[in-house]
């Protein structure tokens, strides 16, 4: 270790004679023939750092964006066919009446004021909804088709009710 530290000291007082002197230019051509060239990847560094910045960015967006949103879209898309499904059953029933109902007997009237009545309240609803957005609005415009349609039942079985009276009454004249 003695050694050593009398080397160190020996090559410390005596720098500048050391450094005096240059290697000639085949010893650093040789030296630069051993050495590796340098590859540049520092394109491979940017662009992993966009993606990461790309990746971070979409991440922090999702978690920002609320589940309530994306569940507001689907129960408005759920909300839209069962619209339309309920939406042609109304027109079939409304379609087998106009068949089957005579449009100036006082039963028609008072049907047709009912049914008015419910098409009204439900493009209130329609309307309220548009505003609002709440779920109370859509069962109540969903339970407003679903009564349409019952009273449409109700209407076409006391017209079915009526003819069978009126054919059975028929028949018993016939058979007397």
């Amino acid at each position: 270790m003695k050694e050593k530290d009398l080397f160190e000291e020996y090559i410390r007082k005596n720098r500048d004679e050391f450094n005096s002197e240059k290697p000639s230019q085949v010893v650093w051509e040789n030296i630069s023939k051993n050495l590796k060239p340098k590859s540049d990847y520092s394109w491979l560094w940017k662009a992993a750092a966009v993606l990461f910045f790309g990746l971070s960015s979409y991440l922090v967006f999702e978690k920002m964006v609320e589940p309530g949103d994306k569940l507001a879209t689907i129960e408005y898309s759920e909300f839209s066919n069962t619209e339309a499904y309920y939406n042609n059953i109304i027109q079939v029933r409304r379609e087998e009446l106009e068949d089957n109902i005579d449009k100036s007997s006082p039963f028609y009237c008072v049907f047709n004021s009912d049914i008015s009545e419910l098409d009204s309240i439900y493009g209130q609803l329609k309307s309220e909804y548009n505003i609002i957005n709440e779920d109370i609005v859509m069962e109540s415009m969903i339970k407003n088709l679903q009564l349409r349609i019952e009273i449409m039942d109700r209407q076409l079985q006391i017209i079915q009710k009526f003819k069978n009276l009126t054919k059975n009454k028929d028949q018993d004249e016939v058979v007397i």
